[in-house]
């Protein structure tokens, strides 16, 4: 066994990505899952440029997503958790801006 000598902080995220409500049969270009794709795969992509060497990079996590509540609307709004686990080069403020 080894003692921690270092341990990541959190940083917990709500994301709404908008939309307009509507039916799944009619045409809507403004559908908020749609939407938060796009926000989400950002995430997953982005890379924070300090990388520490004690503790890595900064790591962004979805976690959860919500939307919708029948099969045939397309949502007016969709609710995303972005866990993120910031390193001691970071502030959690920083990350958030």
């Amino acid at each position: 066994m080894q003692m921690a000598i270092a341990e990541k902080g959190l940083l917990v995220l709500d994301g709404y990505a908008p939309g307009k409500p509507g039916h799944a049969a009619h045409d809507n270009t403004e559908n908020a899952i749609y939407n938060a794709l796009e926000d989400i795969i950002w995430i997953k992509n982005y890379d924070f440029p300090k990388i520490s060497n004690m503790l890595g990079k900064v790591k962004m996590t979805v976690t959860q997503i919500d939307a919708g509540q029948q099969h045939n609307v397309v949502p007016g709004t969709c609710h995303f958790v972005v866990d993120i686990r910031v390193n001691d080069l970071n502030q959690n403020m920083e990350v958030f801006d």
